[in-house]
């Protein structure tokens, strides 16, 4: 398989996406030629290095989703909500599993790594198949823990949650920009390599940008589930369909006789929410306020 037939996007019904074979491209020239200096170098290699890291647990994450949980969840889902969800998983697993390859063979190349992403970037598309059917599988989780105790063993011994997994692909979809504008940042402006950065990173970008376009409200469903277990799970309904996350900031408060104390105060369509931050990564709900409508 060449490169050219590389940019088609991959069909989410296939397998194909468990391998890519590897396209004969020309030797680039001397990373030197762009002019990089030591600390440059350096600064570009530990953000790659953050990068492939990042990548094999995302691509350990997929294979959990896609071999251990969404068969668990399979059952309790629409026919074609449960295919469409067991497919892409499958086939998104198979793609960042030769991303991965692929970085990790390049090392500290960086020729190798903007290759890597530009060979990937037409089978991001599938995220937009895959966030259609994650919103609605979402909303099931709850209700099959409850039913089901061999998701809550499962996520018990595996130490990750359900929803959690089923909002990673939308995550990482979203750090590859971000990324990008890193190393951008750290290219000297003019250079072949930078030129070759900026187009593997305008591809992601405008993939990304039809993501989102295609599943409006993706990232901020992604969000209250992330608040979700912030709060310990603790304010019911928060996923519920129809609320819609409008601010979230953090104030310092203090009650009678005590010090000034940071909280998490989050106002969403239907309810204000106050808890008091313990931790970085956990909150105490101190109230939570429904908000009628007239």
């Amino acid at each position: 398989m060449d490169d050219a037939a590389l940019t088609e996007p991959l069909a989410p019904s296939t397998d194909a996406a468990d391998h890519v074979e590897d396209a004969t491209i020309s030797e680039p020239p001397p990373l030197d030629a762009d002019g990089l200096d030591e600390k440059a170098r350096r600064s570009l290699e530990k953000v790659l290095d953050e990068v492939v890291t990042t990548e094999r647990a995302y691509v350990a994450a997929l294979g959990a989703l896609a071999t251990a949980f969404l068969p668990l969840l399979r059952p309790h889902l629409e026919g074609e909500v449960a295919e469409v969800l067991a497919t892409t998983a499958r086939a998104l697993h198979g793609v960042h599993r030769e991303l991965l390859e692929r970085l990790e063979s390049a090392g500290k190349d960086m020729w190798g790594v903007s290759r890597a992403f530009s060979l990937m970037t037409p089978f991001l598309r599938m995220y937009a198949t895959y966030c259609g059917g994650y919103t609605r599988a979402l909303a099931r989780v709850a209700e099959v823990r409850r039913t089901a105790p061999a998701l809550s063993e499962l996520e018990s011994s595996r130490g990750e949650m359900l929803d959690s997994l089923l909002i990673r692909p939308v995550q990482r979809l979203c750090k590859y920009p971000l990324f990008f504008g890193e190393l951008l940042r750290l290219l000297p402006a003019g250079g072949g390599l930078r030129r070759e950065f900026e187009a593997a990173a305008a591809a992601i970008r405008s993939v990304s940008e039809e993501v989102n376009t295609r599943t409006k409200g993706v990232a901020e469903g992604a969000r209250l589930v992330e608040l979700h277990h912030e709060l310990g799970g603790k304010v019911g309904a928060l996923l519920a369909p129809t609320r819609s996350l409008i601010l979230e900031v953090e104030v310092k408060l203090a009650t009678r006789g005590a010090s000034r104390r940071a909280h998490k105060l989050v106002l969403l369509t239907d309810a204000v929410i106050l808890a008091r931050i313990r931790r970085a990564s956990t909150a105490l709900v101190r109230s939570a306020l429904s908000l009628s409508r007239s």
